[in-house]
């Protein structure tokens, strides 16, 4: 399979949570638990405020050397919360995340539902990316990847040669088309 990273054009990527004081034994690495209570309509803002073009520089988590010549401008398209009693998903969709920063969104978004931070400080960390820093990072137990959107000239995306150990499979081309067109 070809990596996302080098050629999606639309990543959606979920986070599962669990809002009540027990988790259930077969949500353990499945969900984040977060016992505390939570002010939807709070976290419904800051998912809104973190939602178009930003420099998401203080939501990157950088391997080693950050090299201040790393482009951290990304889009994320929409953020949308889903709530079912106690369970709680997180969906963002954006056209490409950096490493950690949807666990980092998701961690500052539910800082500032548990009301342990506002959403002035939330938008501090957008307008002041290179100064600030988020370090409040989601756990992965909860974290899915959900859909990939390719470009419809894929192909022009690879060298002739194609990527050393990748190809692109029937049936991953085929959901392409048929996304392309809305027939899934």
């Amino acid at each position: 399979e070809i990596s996302a990273c080098l050629v999606g054009s639309e990543m959606c990527i979920r986070d599962s949570l669990w809002n009540a004081p027990v988790l259930p034994p077969l949500m353990h690495n499945r969900a984040w638990h977060v016992p505390h209570a939570l002010d939807l309509s709070l976290l419904e803002s800051a998912t809104r405020l973190l939602t178009g073009t930003h420099d998401f520089a203080a939501f990157a988590a950088f391997r080693g050397d950050p090299r201040s010549d790393a482009d951290t401008i990304r889009t994320i398209h929409s953020a949308s919360l889903s709530t079912s009693g106690p369970d709680l998903s997180l969906t963002w969709s954006g056209n490409g995340f950096l490493y950690r920063m949807v666990r980092l969104l998701t961690g500052a978004a539910i800082r500032v539902a548990t009301g342990r931070a506002s959403l002035a400080w939330l938008e501090s960390l957008l307008l002041n990316p290179a100064a600030l820093k988020n370090h409040h990072l989601a756990p992965a137990a909860g974290l899915s990847l959900v859909s990939v959107a390719y470009p419809s000239d894929l192909e022009h995306h690879l060298p002739a040669s194609g990527l050393p150990g990748h190809h692109i499979s029937s049936v991953s081309y085929t959901h392409l088309r048929a996304h392309e067109t809305g027939r899934n």
